[in-house]
């Protein structure tokens, strides 16, 4: 009797091991409820991705056209003085700038583009303090529909967007502005863009290391360019060809094949989840 009580109770004693290893698999790790939590706002937003898709493209539309749409307005009311010819466009030497019929209706389109130009950067950036004011910066219909603006970059960094759009339109005031003085305009340039180099090095604005290697790549070959333009400048204000050229295409080569190593590397530590957005 005394060992089948000592069996039973050993029986007992390995039931209630069992019952508590089951209960420890099935109760959350720390961290993992957040995994899953994660995982679905992920998939959430990639299938709202595709609901406002239309959406999206429009927003990438209008930032890349941006720049180019600025640039054109700016040429159209860049009137320079040309001997006795008057005032005609920089851009466009054989359309004169008074007494023209056909050249106000396009001054008219050019104001309101460069309305445009200054209004867009000063809303979008009301636009979204104003959702991470509310809270609604990251639920997966906001990211959906205007993560274009932010998403990719750190939460201080949230106004990096802006900032890209600001300084291409100062950019394309210092070019424009100076567009027969040739020496001003490639210092200016220069100039603005070492402190762009040097602000995008100490902020790092992008969540993913390897965005900002490679846009530090960018803009190192930017600033050489223009920085060596400058070095290289002759007396009449043009730049000497020879040496710039070389040391120009060499760095571009270098940059070219550190952005494909990186984008590589970058390609084989992106998430799967993400992965499948990308492919779609």
């Amino acid at each position: 009797q005394q060992q089948q009580q000592q069996q039973h109770e050993q029986h007992e004693r390995e039931q209630q091991h069992v019952s508590q290893h089951h209960s420890a698999d099935s109760s959350p790790e720390p961290g993992h409820e957040h995994g899953h939590h994660d995982s679905y706002h992920t998939l959430r937003v990639a299938s709202l991705c595709r609901q406002h898709r239309f959406l999206r493209a429009l927003e990438f539309l209008l930032l890349f056209s941006y720049e180019t749409l600025t640039e054109q307005a700016l040429q159209l009311v860049n009137c320079i003085s040309v001997g006795s010819c008057g005032r005609v466009l920089g851009e466009y030497p054989d359309v004169p700038c008074r007494g023209n019929s056909e050249y106000s209706p396009l001054l008219a389109v050019a104001v309101l583009i460069l309305i445009f130009s200054v209004v867009f950067p000063m809303a979008l950036w009301l636009f979204i303090r104003h959702l991470r004011t509310t809270g609604a910066a990251h639920t997966p219909e906001s990211e959906a529909k205007f993560g274009v603006f932010y998403d990719h970059f750190k939460s201080h960094c949230w106004w990096w967007e802006v900032q890209v759009i600001g300084r291409r339109l100062l950019l394309l005031l210092i070019y424009v502005s100076c567009y027969t003085n040739v020496a001003n305009r490639t210092y200016g340039i220069a100039v603005v863009n070492v402190f762009i180099l040097m602000a995008h090095a100490y902020m790092q604005p992008f969540h993913h290391t390897q965005d900002n290697h490679l846009e530090l790549i960018s803009l190192v070959m930017l600033t050489y360019a223009a920085v060596t333009k400058g070095m290289f400048l002759d007396g009449s204000g043009s730049a000497t060809t020879g040496l710039h050229v070389v040391l120009s295409t060499v760095l571009c080569v270098l940059g070219v094949a550190a952005a494909v190593e990186a984008l590589r590397r970058h390609l084989q530590l992106v998430p799967q989840s993400i992965q499948s957005v990308l492919r779609f």
